[in-house]
């Protein structure tokens, strides 16, 4: 699964941690790919009596689930699962980081 969006990212000299990680990836991976991953198993597969663990995948998103993203940040994981197909509702209390998303 390829999943297309654009993310918007802080000076990455200002902010050394999440912003120039991204910058340094590029468009080679989202932040937190395996964090990010395991977020996609969980929102695809939730409710399924089936599924045993996050490790077992459903490709087809679950149209159902509304995923909450509280402390967005400059929205890494919103846009990742939003690209996925599913509804995502970013919190995100400062300003300058809610303007990136």
């Amino acid at each position: 699964m390829v999943l297309n969006y654009t993310q918007c990212f802080h000076d990455p000299i200002a902010d050394k941690v999440i912003s120039a990680h991204i910058s340094w990836l590029g468009s080679k991976e989202p932040w937190e790919i395996d964090f990010s991953r395991k977020l996609l198993k969980m929102a695809q597969n939730y409710g399924d009596p089936k599924q045993k663990s996050i490790n077992d995948v459903n490709l087809i998103s679950n149209s159902k689930v509304i995923v909450l993203d509280i402390g967005a940040n400059i929205g890494p994981h919103t846009l990742f699962l939003a690209s996925a197909g599913f509804d995502v509702w970013a919190v995100e209390p400062l300003n300058t980081n809610v303007v990136k998303v």
